[in-house]
């Protein structure tokens, strides 16, 4: 995402902002980026229940295991990026107290 992407101004219940704020905080993004995540999400969904009806046993499971198979690399992705925020940290910390003991 860039600064060029549209921007979308939105009005909010004041409950789910701060649901989002504290969401945001808990995945270490930004406001924005836990918006469009969420956006992706509901907007990517590839198995939804209510389709189920109509499926076929095989074809249930084969879609149970697609959504599992994504969710799985979307847990993946997030606990990647958490760890390269860890370590990132890591060295801004090291980094500031090596400039402290100078």
């Amino acid at each position: 995402m860039s600064r060029t992407d549209p921007q979308l101004k939105v009005r909010l219940p004041l409950e789910m902002k701060e649901e989002l704020e504290q969401a945001a905080k808990e995945n270490h993004r930004s406001m924005n980026a836990e918006i469009v995540a969420r956006l992706q999400e509901s907007l990517h969904q590839r198995f939804v229940p209510s389709e189920a009806a109509d499926m076929s046993p095989e074809d249930r499971l084969k879609a149970l295991r697609a959504e599992m198979d994504r969710t799985m690399a979307e847990y993946h992705n997030a606990v990647m990026r958490q760890a390269e925020t860890y370590h990132e940290y890591k060295k801004a910390m090291k980094e500031r107290s090596n400039s402290q003991n100078d």
